[in-house]
């Protein structure tokens, strides 16, 4: 029998708040973060001034489904909100710690949610994103009774990662033509998120989800970073080896340029169907290469020079030299795209995706 959780939908949730305030938890497992006042409980979420919350009944996870991905917080599963027929994927996040409890402050942080009023959407009373269509949409947040886990539901895309996309792709090189679609709508949820202070710090194929509508999105905000501040810099450590930027993995301070070199090895890897990066020697090697030895570059002989300007650009060492995200959408590779439009853009895809295997 399926379960029905008690959900709360998510508040407005404040993207200039640090995430270094203290999480407490009290006897009844309800977490509580001092800062914004955000609470997480088996009844929902809620914030001081407001509680949102919806009938069990709404949301409806079977557990005879099989997990759409693994990882090593949590595991996420296929849900549904009946009221609506809305297909979401639960993801459900282990907080036993304050690290794992600050992940998922962030996923609701980044996503800035905003009630819904009955009414709007048939009175069905889901939430939206107010912020960026390229970002994946959170709906709501509740903990489960008697264990560790949070349980965050979002819309479900349902080709997967880009990696289980390429997978599919001949030869795991996407032609130039379709790499420029996925890229181009990857840099437009960058924009938003360095125009709003936010640093990813996680950019992966993994966390860049696609639907069969030809639409791509960003997920996975757990060590995204707010750089509200003055300096806008940071120095933590964090993120996927392979795709991390030369000052990261030399513990130096960076900034959202950081995002842009992984954004550039994506595309690289998109192209040449290989990561140009290898964690086989260790990580000392893996420094070595990205610190010392000459930066990953196309082949001008297979790739327009429109692709190896781009990758050349995202993979310049020094962080001072890679293009901000508004730069990249006037770089010459994604001018056709440009011009294209937004809904011609994801119709493209759309029709490539339909005929891969």
């Amino acid at each position: 029998m399926p379960r029905r959780p008690a959900v709360a939908e998510l508040d407005d949730c404040p993207m200039n708040e640090s995430l270094s305030a203290t999480w407490r938890v009290d006897s009844e497992g309800v977490m509580h973060h001092e800062a914004t006042g955000l609470c997480i409980g088996a009844c929902g979420l809620a914030n001081p001034s407001h509680s949102f919350i919806v009938d069990p009944r709404d949301i409806e996870i079977d557990d005879s489904e099989k997990p759409l991905g693994r990882g090593t917080s949590g595991i996420v599963i296929k849900g549904v909100h009946k009221s609506s027929g809305l297909l979401l994927a639960i993801k459900s996040v282990r907080t036993e710690d304050k690290e794992r409890r600050d992940q998922v402050m962030n996923d609701l942080r980044v996503c800035r949610l905003v009630l819904v009023g009955k009414g709007s959407l048939g009175s069905q009373g889901l939430l939206r994103a107010q912020s960026c269509e390229y970002l994946v949409r959170l709906y709501a947040a509740y903990s489960t009774p008697n264990s560790a886990f949070v349980n965050i539901a979002m819309e479900l895309m349902d080709r997967g990662s880009l990696r289980d996309v390429t997978k599919h792709v001949p030869n795991r090189t996407w032609p130039e033509t379709k790499a420029t679609l996925v890229i181009w709508q990857i840099i437009q949820a960058l924009k938003f998120l360095h125009s709003n202070h936010s640093l990813h710090r996680d950019i992966k194929p993994e966390n860049i989800l696609l639907c069969s509508d030809g639409h791509v999105k960003l997920a996975d905000f757990g060590i995204s970073k707010d750089l509200s501040s003055t300096y806008g810099i940071c120095s933590t450590f964090v993120g996927t080896a392979l795709y991390m930027s030369p000052e990261r993995a030399a513990g130096e301070e960076y900034t959202y340029s950081a995002d842009i070199w992984s954004l550039g090895v994506v595309a690289f890897e998109l192209l040449t169907g290989t990561n140009p990066f290898s964690i086989s020697r260790g990580f000392i090697d893996l420094y070595d290469s990205l610190c010392h030895r000459p930066e990953p570059r196309l082949n001008k002989s297979r790739f327009t020079s429109g692709a190896c300007g781009f990758v050349t650009h995202t993979l310049a060492r020094d962080p001072l030299q890679r293009p901000s995200a508004s730069e990249l959408l006037r770089n010459e590779w994604l001018a056709p795209v440009v011009s294209a439009g937004a809904q011609e853009c994801s119709d493209e895809l759309a029709a490539w995706l339909s005929t891969l295997k």
